[in-house]
């Protein structure tokens, strides 16, 4: 049994973050109005997801796998594309695509909400639920007690950082 390289192994750690990778940014918007952390909390949803994702395709993947290792794999390069195609994008894009209509839906939320895990408990801030609830008058206090009141609609934005800046589009 030959050693893999260095290179082979890179490839590998990328081929199993990939799609984890991708069903994470996809649903981000849905579980959470946070920015992307690199902790080792997001490092571990990556390697678990994608690793649940390679696992519902192990099936197609052991194919690739045995050809391999058998020096087999440059004769099925039309395969090996459509699973690349499949495994490493399609998959984790649908997968995050379904979670995220599955996460927001009503019935969903109500059912969450008994655990803790609610969209509302989900937001880390009042901040960051009332800049994403649409068009709204607003009233702004100032830390100096200056109060402005103005429209919050598609022509304002909010930022959701540190500094929490916002633009109204009348005030």
């Amino acid at each position: 049994m030959n050693i893999p390289t260095s290179l082979e192994a890179v490839a590998v750690i990328v081929i199993l973050f990939i799609p984890g990778y991708i069903f994470l940014q996809v649903t981000r918007e849905a579980v959470a109005f946070v920015p992307q952390n690199t902790d080792a909390r997001y490092f571990f949803a990556v390697i678990t997801w994608g690793g649940l994702i390679h696992l519902m395709f192990f099936w197609w993947t052991r194919n690739l796998l045995d050809w391999y290792l058998s020096d087999e794999l440059g004769r099925h390069d039309t395969t090996v594309a459509i699973w690349v195609l499949v495994v490493l994008l399609l998959a984790p894009l649908g997968f995050g695509l379904a979670g995220s209509w599955i996460i927001q839906q009503r019935r969903v939320d109500r059912i969450l909400s008994h655990v803790g895990m609610d969209y509302v408990s989900r937001t880390p801030s009042a901040w960051n639920y009332a800049t994403k609830l649409g068009a709204r008058w607003v009233r702004i206090h100032l830390k100096d007690g200056t109060i402005i009141g103005g429209t919050y609609d598609k022509a304002a934005f909010a930022d959701d950082a540190n500094e929490k800046d916002i633009y109204l589009s009348q005030v």
